[in-house]
């Protein structure tokens, strides 16, 4: 097994089959997975870009504020220490993805956590697919990015202290310990992308 190590500077680098692992070290970095395998991506210290493509990825910020996008596969994603976006789903997906249970952990900072762009993530009914946040914080002035209206959502609380949050009938995600969730105060609704 290869590992890419990172130079002091900003890097770019695309993982092989054969890098599963690739630390950032200091700098801007931009890292992207294999897309086939399961890859572990360390951006630690700067403003970095970590993209997981396809495969059950983990993703970790460290430093700075960083862009995480785990892509296809139950992904899992941790900002770390700033102000941080966190996207588990698989944007650009062209069909329906199976295994879509994404785990976000925003860390410490104001950081936004995406379960829509365009269109609203995690709602398919032909699957069960949902997003588990660990760590949401209004204190630290963390948000989650939904699509649509106020309308389209609920939120309900379960036995275990957790949210469910749902999308016209659809389970999207569970945030954990989280029991004064509002539509209001803590999400931020984006309406149609049009390419």
């Amino acid at each position: 097994m290869s590992i890419y190590y990172g130079t002091l500077g900003d890097d770019f680098w695309q993982l092989g089959t054969d890098t599963p692992l690739a630390y950032g070290r200091a700098g801007n970095d931009t890292l992207y997975g294999s897309g086939g395998s399961e890859d572990t991506l360390y951006g630690n210290r700067g403003n970095d870009s970590l993209f997981g493509n396809g495969g059950a990825d983990s993703l970790f910020g460290g430093y700075g504020a960083d862009y995480l996008s785990g892509g296809a596969g139950a992904d899992y994603l941790s900002g770390g220490a700033g102000n941080d976006v966190l996207i588990g789903y698989s944007v650009n997906f062209g069909t329906e993805p199976e295994f879509e249970f994404d785990t976000l952990e925003g860390g410490t900072g104001a950081d936004t956590f995406v379960l829509g762009e365009g269109v609203a993530f995690y709602a398919s009914p032909e699957t069960d697919e949902f997003a588990r946040i660990l760590d949401f914080s209004r204190a630290e002035g963390d948000k989650i990015q939904v699509f649509g209206s106020v309308s389209d959502y609920t939120l309900e609380l379960d036995l275990f202290g957790r949210t469910i949050i749902g999308y016209q009938d659809n389970i999207i995600a569970v945030v954990e310990n989280a029991t004064n969730l509002s539509l209001q105060l803590d999400f931020t609704f984006t309406g149609f992308n049009f390419v």
